[in-house]
C-alpha cells in the first residue's frame, strides 16, 4: 500500500428497503483495492486483493452489470506487485497521475477503458519490515521489495486496453488502444485520459525524456489505434520540460476540447493558458492570454458555452481566483469575469471550486488566507444559493487564538527575477521594538513547489511562531511554479545552483535589512528535495548564514531517486554529460565541506518514497570525512512518518533550542529585555 492506494471494505445500502450488502470478489473476499459505480444504472467495478488461498498473485478487474448478478472478470492478467490492471504501480500512482484509480467508463457505460502495468523488468528495491517489539515469535525483520524505477533504468511498461460491457451475458476479451506512431516503440508515458463519446477517447502520451508530449484521438472504427491530434515539444537549445498531465476537457457538443497550454507573454515567458481545440479541424485558438497563470480548468456550461477555470492573477501568484468566460465559440473578443475578485473585505484571496455535472451548480471554497468558507453557488448570475455555518465556529476559535502575522513581500534576485517571501511572524512582534527573533527557513519536498501563498494553514510554523516567538520563512525562488515557464524551467540541469543562490541572497536580505531578524540565530529544514536544498545550502559558497540544518528524508543522490523524476531535472544518466550532472549533484562528495558544520538527519527505515539508501550513504560519507553529525531513525515509519508525526517534530523543536543555545522555557523576549537592562541599553 502507497501513498495514494489503499484496501478497503465496500457494502451498497438500498435506499428503498434499507438494507446493505457486501461488495465480494469470489471466495467471499471482502477487501477491495478500489470501487466505483458506473454512470448509468447501478453497474460496479472492483479491483480485488484477493488472500493467499484465491489468485494471491493477481490485481484484476471484476464487473457486476448491476448488483445481485454473476461477477465478471475482465482481465486476468495480475500479478501482485508486478502487473496492475485498473489500479496504479508505485510510479505512477505517486508520480504521473498521482492516484490509486486506472479505470474510465465510457459515458453510456458501455465500454470501460482501464490501464495495465507491467513492472516485470522494473529493478526491486528491498528494505527490512521490524515488525512489533511485543511478539516473542519476531525473531526475524521482514524482507519488503518494491519494484522501483530509478534513473537510468527499466521503467514499467504501460498499456491501455477497452473492455466492450454492452452484452453483460457475453463480454469479450479487453482490446487493447495503440498509441501513435510518434510514441510507438519508444520509452514513453501515459499521463492522461479522456473519453469523447462512446467511441472515440482522447489519451495523451509523453517520451521518457519528457521533451515531447502528444494527444491522440482513437476510436472504434479504426481498431482503437490512436493517432496525432496535437504536440508539444521542446527541443534543441531550449531549456526545461513538456508538461501535459490535465485530462482534455470535453466541450459539450462534443466537437472540442479545452486543454492548458503554454502561450508566450513577451520577455516574461510562457505562461498556462487556456487553448480550444476543434476534434475534427485541428484549429488551435487561445480562450486566455497574459501573463497570470491558468491552474485549473473547471467545467463548461453547455447552453451557455461558458467556460469556468480557476487562475492566479498577474503579479499575485500566490492568489486562486474562479473566472468564467462566457460564449467561448464566440469570433468575439472573450472578456474573462473573475467571480471571486470582490473577497477582500472577508479575508478570501485562494479559492477552489467544484462543479456539478452539468455546470449548473457549483460550490466554492474560499481557502485563506482567512478562516476557510463555503457556500452553494448557482452557476448563472454566480448567485449564493447557501452558506455553511462552520466557518463562524473556526472563526471565533481563531480570534480567542494569539495567531502569528502574516508577511508577504518580493525581494529581488538575479536575472531581474523576484523572490515571493512570506514571513510567519511571533503576535509579540511589534516593530517600533528592538527585540530579534530566531528565523526559520522552510524549503518545500518537491522540485517545482510553490510555497509561498495565500492559502490557509495551521502547521509547524505557526506553532513555532506562537509558541516559541520564532519567525519561519517560507520562499518561492528560480524553479518555482505559477510565476511563468520561464522562471519555472531555471533549474533545468542547474538543480541546487541558481535556486541555492537566490535562497542565500534572500536570506541574507532578511538577516541583514529586518532589524526585528536576530543575524545570529537561522536554521533551514526541508523534507525528501528540501532536505536536499537545506543541506546543500548549509555549505554552498563557503556561507556562515546558518547555525544548523535539518534534513528529513532527504535526497541526497540524485541516481537513487525514481526515473521520472530524476530525468526531468538532469536527463538520462547514460545520455553525454548526463552522469556528470548526476555527479556534481551528489551530496556526499561534498561531505568534507561538512566540518564544522550542525546538522540534524531524520529518517523512516520503510521509506518507500526516499529510500533510507540516500541519508545511510550520505552518512557513511560524513564518517568517512570525520565530520559528526546527529540522526534519528524511525523503524518501519514511511516517507511521511505519520505515526511518529509529534515525536519528530518535538525532535526537531529540542535541536532548533540546542542549536541556538536557548533554553526550551526561556522566553526570547524576556530574556533579551534582561539583557538591555543589565547593560543599560
Amino acid at each position: 500500500v502507497f501513498h495514494y492506494s489503499y484496501v478497503a471494505k465496500y457494502e451498497v445500502y438500498n435506499v428503498s428497503s434499507g438494507t446493505t450488502n457486501a461488495v465480494e470478489a469470489p471466495g467471499g473476499n471482502l477487501d477491495l483495492q478500489h470501487a466505483e459505480w458506473g454512470p448509468t444504472g447501478s453497474q460496479l467495478v472492483s479491483r480485488t486483493k484477493l488472500t493467499l488461498k484465491i489468485f494471491v498473485h493477481q490485481n484484476n478487474i471484476y464487473y457486476y452489470a448491476k448488483m445481485g448478478d454473476n461477477l465478471k472478470q475482465l482481465v486476468k492478467t495480475g500479478k501482485e506487485g508486478v502487473v496492475f490492471n485498473g489500479i496504479t504501480d508505485w510510479l505512477y500512482g505517486e508520480k504521473i497521475l498521482k492516484t490509486n484509480k486506472a479505470v474510465w467508463w465510457a459515458p453510456d457505460g458501455n465500454k470501460l477503458c482501464f490501464a495495465s502495468f507491467d513492472d516485470s523488468k522494473v529493478d526491486i528495491m528491498t528494505y527490512p519490515k521490524y515488525n512489533t517489539f511485543d511478539d516473542p515469535n519476531n525473531l526475524y525483520p521482514e524482507l519488503v521489495s518494491l519494484r522501483y524505477p530509478k534513473a537510468g533504468r527499466p521503467n514499467p511498461q504501460v498499456s491501455i486496453w477497452i473492455s466492450d460491457l454492452s452484452d453483460p451475458l457475453s463480454i469479450p476479451g479487453p482490446r487493447r488502444l495503440l498509441p501513435p506512431s510518434e510514441i510507438m516503440g519508444r520509452d514513453h508515458y501515459f499521463t492522461a485520459l479522456s473519453w469523447i463519446d462512446t467511441e472515440k477517447i482522447a489519451v495523451v502520451w509523453m517520451k521518457r525524456e519528457q521533451n515531447y508530449s502528444v494527444v491522440s484521438l482513437c476510436n472504434s472504427e479504426k481498431g482503437w489505434v490512436c493517432e496525432k491530434h496535437l504536440e508539444l515539444s521542446v527541443s534543441g537549445e531550449s531549456n526545461g520540460w513538456v508538461e501535459l498531465f490535465d485530462p482534455p476537457l470535453i466541450t459539450s457538443d462534443k466537437r472540442h476540447y479545452l486543454l492548458r497550454l503554454p502561450m508566450k507573454d513577451g520577455d516574461a515567458g510562457a505562461f498556462r493558458q487556456i487553448a480550444m481545440i476543434t476534434i475534427n479541424g485541428r484549429v488551435q485558438n487561445f480562450v486566455t492570454q497574459g501573463s497570470q497563470e491558468i491552474t485549473q480548468i473547471l467545467a463548461h456550461h453547455q447552453n451557455t458555452r461558458t467556460l469556468f477555470y480557476a487562475a492566479t492573477l498577474p503579479g499575485l501568484p500566490g492568489e486562486r481566483h474562479i473566472f468564467s468566460i462566457p460564449d467561448i465559440h464566440s469570433s468575439s473578443p472573450r472578456i474573462p469575469n473573475c467571480l471571486t475578485c470582490n473577497q477582500t473585505e472577508r479575508n478570501c484571496s485562494y479559492h477552489d471550486a467544484v462543479f456539478s455535472r452539468n455546470a449548473e451548480y457549483f460550490i466554492l471554497q474560499c481557502l485563506g488566507p482567512g478562516v476557510p468558507w463555503t457556500e452553494f453557488r448557482i452557476s448563472r448570475g454566480n448567485k449564493i444559493i447557501m452558506k455553511t455555518g462552520f466557518d463562524v465556529k473556526a472563526a471565533e476559535i481563531v480570534q480567542q487564538r494569539a495567531f502569528p502575522q502574516l508577511r508577504t513581500f518580493r525581494v529581488p534576485i538575479d536575472n531581474g527575477y523576484y523572490a515571493e517571501v512570506k514571513l510567519v511572524l511571533p503576535p509579540s512582534l511589534r516593530e517600533y521594538e528592538e527585540i530579534k527573533f530566531p528565523l526559520i527557513v522552510h524549503i518545500g519536498s518537491e522540485p517545482g513547489e510553490q510555497e509561498v501563498s495565500t492559502k490557509f494553514a495551521i502547521d509547524w510554523g505557526l506553532y513555532l511562531a506562537s509558541k516559541r516567538n520564532f519567525i519561519y520563512a517560507r520562499i518561492d525562488v528560480r524553479g518555482s511554479r505559477f510565476q511563468g515557464d520561464k522562471l519555472l524551467h531555471e533549474t533545468w540541469h542547474k538543480v541546487a545552483s541558481v535556486e541555492i543562490d537566490d535562497y542565500l541572497k534572500v536570506i541574507s536580505y532578511l538577516k541583514s535589512d529586518l532589524h526585528f531578524v536576530d543575524p545570529i540565530r537561522t536554521a533551514i529544514w526541508g523534507w525528501a528535495y528540501g532536505g536536499y536544498i537545506a543541506a546543500t545550502s548549509l555549505v554552498h559558497a563557503n556561507n556562515n548564514l546558518f547555525n544548523c540544518s535539518t534534513i528529513v528524508a532527504p535526497i541526497t543522490n540524485w541516481l537513487f531517486v525514481d526515473s521520472f523524476t530524476s530525468e526531468r531535472y538532469f536527463g538520462q544518466p547514460w545520455t553525454q554529460g548526463g552522469f556528470v550532472n548526476y555527479e556534481r549533484a551528489d551530496l556526499s562528495q561534498k561531505a568534507i565541506n561538512f566540518k564544522g558544520k550542525n546538522i540534524f538527519i531524520l529518517h523512516g527505515t520503510a521509506d518507500d518514497a526516499v529510500h533510507l539508501q540516500h541519508s545511510f550513504t550520505f552518512m557513511k560519507a560524513l564518517n568517512d570525512a570525520g565530520v559528526v553529525y546527529q540522526t534519528q531513525l524511525y523503524p518501519d515509519s514511511n516517507h511521511y512518518l505519520e505515526d511518529v508525526k509529534y515525536h519528530l517534530y518535538r525532535s526537531m523543536e529540542l535541536y532548533l533550542f540546542e542549536c541556538f543555545g536557548l533554553s526550551e522555557n526561556e522566553d526570547i523576549i524576556e530574556r533579551q529585555t534582561t539583557i538591555k537592562k543589565r547593560f543599560g541599553k
